[in-house]
């Protein structure tokens, strides 16, 4: 096993055991326990990703990647800058189960989901698709630890987290997994219906191997800054826009320090509050620099957990 392997499973293991040595000394662990409401925690998105109060649940994350909007009948989603990844429509996400340390923060256990093509499976189209590719896919089991907070006025939620690669496009590029940070703020514009937002991701990924030219443009790291700005209809109604600003360090430059920006996309839609422990988010997906309707995609994504 290469070093860069073993220093990934260490990592992998050095967040579930350090999750799990901060609840060791508590008592009554077998007990479903329910933690008390951070009353500093008012929006909507930010309780739900915050999960079940309860020290025992399930959450998932799960999302639409539609067709263009021009041809809801289309199979693939629009990617004209050529991003690395697979461009089948998909209802996916991740699946898990959490474990609540305090009112504020929770280890995760995770798995991610993926069912291709949706539409097409349950109206029995045939669709196009590379030999030997499967129409769903259980993938990169993951451990993360996550913290919900309020800060200098701000609602902010930060994670850390390890996965193991298990996907087959980015095993077919010699991928053995990842490790990433996650930051999101939001800020309420008292006495106004103005929210403004921000959410930064940075992750690494680890190969077995050196580039080969047939890898394509895969990263060494990845980095999104998205600001946004919502507007509150109601408490739990918001109309949401954000930019996604992306930077890939790609193997095939050679170099640790150079970027590729991608094309910034904006999302337009609706955030919605179903319960504290649900939000609902439908929204339209287009690229800023050349929108157009061939590249503009209807998505959504949800958050909820049970128990």
């Amino acid at each position: 096993m290469s070093i860069a392997r073993w220093a990934l499973l260490g990592t992998f293991l050095l967040i579930g055991s350090g999750g799990w040595a901060q609840t060791s000394a508590l008592k009554g662990v077998l007990k479903n326990k329910k933690f008390g409401v951070d009353e500093k925690i008012t929006d909507m998105e930010l309780k739900a990703q915050g999960g079940s109060l309860s020290r025992y649940s399930l959450k998932f994350d799960l999302s639409y990647s539609g067709p263009p909007v021009g041809d809801l009948s289309d199979p693939e989603v629009p990617n004209p800058d050529n991003r690395p990844r697979v461009n089948r429509t998909s209802l996916g996400g991740s699946m898990g189960g959490r474990y609540r340390i305090d009112e504020r923060s929770a280890l995760n256990a995770n798995t991610g989901l993926r069912w291709f093509s949706p539409y097409h499976q349950v109206s029995g189209q045939r669709v196009e698709k590379p030999k030997g590719e499967k129409d769903y896919e259980l993938s990169n089991p993951s451990m993360s630890y996550d913290r919900t907070y309020s800060w200098l006025g701000t609602q902010m939620r930060s994670s850390a987290g390890a996965s193991v690669t298990t996907q087959e496009y980015y095993l077919d590029r010699a991928q053995m997994g990842s490790l990433g940070l996650s930051q999101s703020a939001k800020y309420y514009f008292q006495p106004s219906r103005w929210v403004a937002s921000m959410l930064t991701n940075l992750d690494f990924y680890a190969y077995d191997r050196d580039f080969e030219f047939t890898d394509g443009r895969v990263s060494n790291y990845y980095i999104s800054l998205i600001p946004g700005l919502e507007y509150k209809f109601m408490d739990n109604l918001h109309a949401v826009t954000s930019v996604a600003y992306s930077f890939a360090n790609l193997r095939q430059d050679g170099s640790w320090w150079r970027w590729d920006d991608q094309q910034p996309t904006q999302r337009l839609g609706l955030g919605w509050g179903i319960s504290r422990k649900v939000y609902f988010n439908p929204y339209l997906n287009f690229f800023t620099e050349r929108p157009a309707i061939k590249t503009t995609s209807l998505s959504f994504r949800t958050v909820f957990s049970v128990f």
